[in-house]
């Protein structure tokens, strides 16, 4: 039953959606280039590295070694189930590989190969965070030369966005990677850790999105104080362009899934897909981004302004790095076999979504907020310079975790 859903276009948008982690890359990006230039422009050119890197790891790291240890000592013994050795499996393996997950190089560093399937991966959702410090911490590389030489860093910033193209598809080419990594042919399937392996974890693969974020927040940083007039056909075409391109990522591959159908993907289709497709979603965020900063949003912009997305994504953080604990947690102990229908999957989903919120919020109080505030007391310069610079992304959906 589940399987055969997945087949279906209406539910393209979830079995092929995992692309949205790309959203965050973008906005990881954007936020790290719109604050740093505007740090430069205030220091005078300045770049103080230390600070830079230090910021970051206190902000990320607590809550983060937190859920590890918790992984690797407690986890194991919440609770009970025909199939809680996966959780057993799971800690063992982290207490082998914490340190990696802590200095943010457990995606090349004691890796677990063919990680999408094996049990023994300790956490599934921890390559992001390597790949995103990864790509902050080589950030300056770009974004002190868009900074000093405007037009130079731009180009060089474009150049590494061509060469990550480059890599991916060299990658794509030598290991025959499928398009994306969950679909269900047959042939595709049984490549599916290879792609994870090769491609979904590395921080090549990853930096595109990232990139064109650092191009957007130079964007968003120069016409932070400007009144952006845009001729009202060229709005039209960059919405519809963008959801175009929304739709292609979405569903452009959807007439391959039947491999009876078609049993052989034009080469050239399953590379440029595999390839560019995370480039393809981040353009389409950044035009909504860029469009709804400046005035062109509309209704989208009214609803990503909700307040009600403000203290949900205060917890965003905590809610990325509980939500697979619980729900591993809750698949281990089941008793007995589960039967998918479209009602039983949107309940367990609302419920896990409500419980990671739930377990988030005493993750953040407990822990986060304690050095989310050690953090502002050690930068309190930084704090009260950005509160009284009246320059902000009117976008409420930006993650704080990326701040």
């Amino acid at each position: 039953m589940a399987v055969e859903k997945t087949l279906q276009l209406s539910y393209q948008f979830i079995t092929n959606g995992l692309f949205a982690v790309d959203t965050f890359f973008l906005l990881s990006g954007l936020l790290v280039a719109f604050t740093q230039l505007r740090q430069l422009d205030q220091n005078n050119g300045v770049f103080n590295l230390k600070r830079f890197y230090l910021h970051r790891y206190i902000r990320l790291t607590p809550v983060y070694a937190v859920l590890v240890a918790f992984i690797s000592t407690l986890y194991p013994y919440v609770g009970t189930g025909p199939d809680w050795n996966f959780v057993v499996q799971k800690s063992k393996a982290l207490r082998n590989s914490w340190w990696a997950n802590l200095m943010y190089i457990n995606n090349y560093v004691k890796p677990v190969r063919n990680w999408w399937t094996n049990p023994e991966m300790p956490s599934q959702e921890t390559w992001y965070l390597a790949c995103d410090m990864q790509m902050f911490l080589i950030s300056p590389l770009f974004i002190y030369p868009i900074w000093r030489w405007k037009r130079v860093g731009i180009i060089w910033t474009a150049f590494n966005l061509l060469v990550m193209f480059g890599i991916s598809t060299i990658v794509f080419v030598v290991h025959d990677l499928p398009a994306t990594i969950f679909w269900f042919r047959p042939s595709d399937v049984k490549k599916i850790d290879v792609y994870a392996d090769k491609h979904y974890s590395e921080t090549f693969a990853r930096m595109p999105p990232y990139l064109i974020g650092i191009l957007l927040g130079w964007l968003l940083y120069k016409t932070k104080d400007k009144t952006v007039r845009i001729n009202k056909f060229l709005v039209a075409a960059g919405w519809i362009t963008a959801t175009l391109l929304g739709l292609i990522v979405t569903y452009g591959m959807f007439p391959y899934l039947d491999e009876a159908t078609v049993p052989v993907i034009d080469p050239f289709i399953r590379v440029s897909y595999g390839v560019l497709h995370h480039s393809a979603w981040a353009i389409t965020i950044g035009w909504i981004i860029f469009a709804c900063t400046h005035g062109y949003g509309g209704f989208v912009h009214r609803f990503l302004s909700w307040k009600l997305f403000i203290p949900l994504s205060r917890l965003s953080y905590s809610v990325y790095l509980t939500h697979l604990i619980y729900t591993f947690a809750y698949i281990s102990h089941l008793r007995k076999p589960y039967y998918f229908t479209e009602i039983s999957g949107a309940i367990n989903f609302a419920g896990i979504l409500v419980i990671s919120f739930l377990l988030a919020f005493v993750v953040s109080v407990a822990v986060e907020m304690l050095f989310v505030n050690l953090d502002k007391l050690l930068f309190a310069g930084d704090s009260k310079s950005l509160q009284n610079n009246n320059v902000s992304i009117s976008f409420n959906t930006i993650p704080n975790e990326n701040v």
